[in-house]
């Protein structure tokens, strides 16, 4: 019997096993399960091509930029109300990809001055929605149906209940 060091306490540990090793007809079964799983995996169902082209709302960027537009406001008068950089909007309008943090899709909603069905649209977008379920989100909410925009009072009501702050500008 082979016992490992022994601790001060006395304690003694129990002797290693060697592992056991699995009868060789169910290494066949786990080996043949998962080629199979790696055939399926390889092959996508055809219908999904299609619904990817066809299903794809547009993406943040594309909303934000339509919004700005659509709203007649100047790129960056936009960004400094949301509290983000040059370099940060830049990197938004060039790649279509750009994932935002659920604060900047927020500050980009406040400096839009958009409602709550605007907001959830823009955060949709984003893979994001509100939940009541969420007291950073519940505050944000609560600003956004009652139409004030001001990225201040709601940093000071996120920062009052210990929540992480939107990127809004700081004047």
């Amino acid at each position: 019997m082979e016992t490992l060091t022994q601790p001060t306490d006395g304690t003694v540990f129990p002797p290693r096993r060697p592992p056991r090793q699995p009868a060789p007809e169910v290494l066949d079964a786990i080996r043949e399960y998962m080629a199979l799983q790696r055939i399926r995996a390889e092959e996508p169902p055809p219908e999904l091509a299609s619904r990817l082209e066809s299903g794809r709302a547009p993406s943040f960027r594309d909303t934000l930029l339509s919004m700005i537009r659509s709203r007649g406001l100047i790129d960056s008068r936009v960004c400094a109300a949301a509290g983000v950089d040059r370099r940060h909007f830049s990197k938004i309008r060039n790649s279509s990809g750009y994932h935002p943090t659920k604060a900047t899709a927020l500050s980009f909603a406040f400096a839009l001055r958009l409602g709550p069905r605007d907001a959830a649209r823009l955060l949709r977008t984003a893979g994001y929605a509100l939940s009541d379920s969420s007291d950073f989100d519940l505050i944000c909410s609560y600003f956004l149906e009652r139409g004030e925009w001001d990225a201040n009072a709601v940093n000071d009501a996120l920062y009052a209940y210990g929540q992480p702050l939107i990127c809004g500008a700081m004047e």
